[in-house]
Order: structure tokens, then sequence, then C-alpha cells
């Protein structure tokens, strides 16, 4: 229902009082805005000069100088700005604007008021790096930028000027660029950010430097490594012993009638930047099956060259198939990588063998998550090898470098 005249005016006296004290707020913010208008118009020299359009400068990093961060991002040094303003197309470029100043202020953007240059700002190894700089000249100092062309552009025109190499003010908080444009190539006359000159146009830019955000994230190193008889569940899960017996027939024997072979199973897991490496020591000191310990091995080693086994020769050895499922890969080394050969091996080299301090290299890669392979251990004897029980015991052993 539409509200009578009457009841349209008619009001609660909070509301009223609470109307009234909006009315004059408002004012106060025409009051200033008409302010900060008029007095460019009374201190400029040039009381036809109009505002650049389309107006910024860009920084790319906004974080105040001298802060915990030495260099780079958040550093506030070596900070690139792009200026960028439109030129108006007012008659007295006659006909084309030809230089150009920007002073940097710690106090306001109002041309020709105090300027203080900000603190710790520092344009004096400022470079061009890009937008219209052939045919100008571009000289910076510590606070202001200056740049002259005896040709210039027409009004209309958007300039941009790209300037790397700048050091950010040391304080974190708001500093303003004043821009004027002149006709000649001289800068109007100015003398100062107090005594600007004859310009044309003219313009004002607020930037702001902060407290770089700093954000720390730790990660543990991690390495997980498993062995077991059968396959094995993500993380490790699902072990079962490596208790491993080769042989065919029941019960289970060695003969010279054919080459017998096992599996066990390993699984990796690590974050290492600097990747893994698996070891294989042979806890028998001649590298073989024995009986009595190590001592002797009727059934040898296969040696540091991948061989393929044949019945009725006595030999031991291990072959490692390259990586499955997870994220990444463990790669079988030499001389174990010949699964698909179906050739083994077992290094007793000394110093770097199965029997040496840290044992001989199966396989290593990069991080990984819950990657597995499979070891292939394979043995035939030959007519003439002792009836005997022979074993061996191996210890696996992942090293990360992080």
């Amino acid at each position: 229902m539409a509200k009578t005249k009457k009841q349209k005016y008619k009001m609660h006296p909070v509301v009223h009082h609470v109307h009234r004290v909006h009315r004059i707020s408002m004012a106060g913010l025409v009051l200033s805005t008409l302010i900060a208008l008029v007095l460019p118009l009374f201190t400029n020299r040039n009381v036809s000069a109009d505002q650049v359009q389309n107006r910024f400068i860009q920084m790319s990093d906004s974080a105040s100088s001298g802060g915990p961060i030495p260099s780079g991002i958040g550093s506030g040094t070596n900070v690139t700005y792009t200026f960028s303003f439109g030129i108006s197309n007012n008659p007295a470029y006659s006909p084309n604007m030809k230089s150009y100043i920007v002073d940097f202020c710690a106090e306001d953007p109002i041309i020709a008021d105090t300027c203080t240059a900000p603190t710790g700002l520092d344009l004096t190894a400022a470079t061009p790096i890009s937008g219209n700089t052939a045919g100008w000249t571009i000289t910076s100092t510590g606070s202001q930028v200056k740049a002259t062309n005896a040709i210039g552009l027409p009004g209309n025109t958007q300039i941009t000027l790209e300037l790397g190499g700048i050091t950010n003010p040391s304080t974190a908080g708001t500093f303003f660029a004043r821009i004027y444009t002149y006709a000649d190539t001289t800068w109007g006359g100015y003398v100062s950010p107090t005594n600007i000159g004859t310009n044309v146009d003219y313009g004002g830019v607020a930037m702001s430097t902060t407290n770089a955000i700093s954000v720390t994230a730790a990660v543990m190193e991690h390495l997980t490594f498993c062995i077991s008889g059968a396959p094995i569940g993500a993380d490790c899960s699902g072990l079962s012993p490596a208790n491993l017996t080769i042989g065919h027939g029941f019960p289970l024997i060695v003969d010279g009638s054919q080459v017998d072979s096992t599996n066990a199973y390993m699984q990796t897991s690590t974050n290492a930047k600097n990747g893994v490496i698996i070891r294989m020591e042979n806890l028998n000191s001649c590298g073989g099956l024995s009986s009595n310990g190590g001592v002797s091995c009727p059934i040898p080693a296969a040696g540091n060259l991948p061989v393929a086994f044949s019945p009725g020769t006595a030999r031991f050895g291990m072959n490692v198939a390259p990586s499955i499922g997870g994220i990444g890969s463990i790669l079988p080394q030499a001389p174990y990588d010949q699964s698909v050969a179906n050739k083994y091996a077992m290094d007793t080299t000394a110093g770097t063998g199965v029997t040496s301090t840290y044992g001989s290299q199966i396989a290593n890669g990069g991080a990984v998550d819950n990657v597995e392979n499979i070891l292939t251990f394979a043995a035939s004897a030959s007519n003439v090898t002792p009836a005997n029980t022979y074993s061996a015991t191996f210890v696996m052993v992942a090293t990360s470098t992080f």
C-alpha cells in the first residue's frame, strides 16, 4: 500500500536523529572531497591542467625493505614498479607530451604540497625494462623518476613504464606518487615537488608496503622399508616372515635336475630429496649356501656377473624385478637387474659385495611411496653336491639421503 504524504515524513525521533547524523557525516565527506579537489587547482601553477586518467603503479613486491627476508620476494629489494597513466587531450601539449616526472612522497598525493621522500625508498639503481622506453631518456634518483622525449606522445595515449631494481620504503604503510606531465622537454621549469613548474596534466597514486607473511611448514624425513615372504599391503601392512625354502617336489629338494627359485618382496617409501639406496648383505662369509655357518659353500655364489643358471651346476644367486605400484620407481642395479633374462648374480667382490661391511647395492630410486619389488632367489645343485641342508641369512639395508 502506498504511503500517504503524512506517513512518508513521520518517523521515530531516534531514527530522525540517526538520519540527521548521517547527513552531517555525508556533508563532511563532500567537504573533504571538495578540499582535495580544490587544493591542487589553487596550488598548481597551471590552472588549465587536467588529471591523468587510468593511473596506477603496480609493485612486484609490497614488502617493506630491511625486514627478515634478505633477498627475493618478501625482501622489498630489487622490486619492479610498473607506472601507467593516460595522457589527456589537452591542447596545451601542442601537440605532444614530451616529459613527465613522478615524485614519491610520504605525506599525500596533493600536487605541490610538502613532500618528504619515504624512508628507505631508493630508485637510484632503477633501470627501464619495458613499456614506453624507445626514444625516452629516463633518469631515476632516490625518490623520483624523470623522463623526456623530443618527439613525445600525443594526447589520449596510455603511457607505461616498467622499472626494475627499486628498493621499497623500509617502514610498512602508505606512501604516495605524484605524476606531472609537460609539453616541453625541460619539465616546464620544474624546481622541486613544491614548485613543479608549468605542467599540463597531473595525478596522484596511493601505494602501500606491508610486512611479509612468512609461512613455515615442517615436513619430517621419513623412510619405511620392509621385507616379506608374500606380497605386501600399503604402508608395509600384512607382512609375513621371509623364511624362504627353495626346491621342488615333496618334501622340497634341490638337485641336478632343474633350477629352483622362490620370491621375497620388499616395499619402500621415503621422501628423501636425494633418493634411497638398497643394499643386501649375506651373513655367510663364503657368499653362497652353506651348511656350516658360512665357512664353506658347496652351493657357491653366482658371482658379480649375471648368469643364466642351468641344471646340474651348483649355483646360488638373486635378481630384482622392476618396481610395481605406488608412486615413483625403485630401479634394480647391475648385476641383479636380470629378471627378464632369467639370470642371477651374487656379488662377492671384496669391499662392495654381499660379504662386505655395507653389502652389495641391489637397487636405488628417488622419493617413492609404497613401491614394491620382487626379489627372486634361485639355486641349482650338481650331481655331486653333498646331501645336506644349506642355508643363508640376508640383511637388507635401505639408506635415504635427505
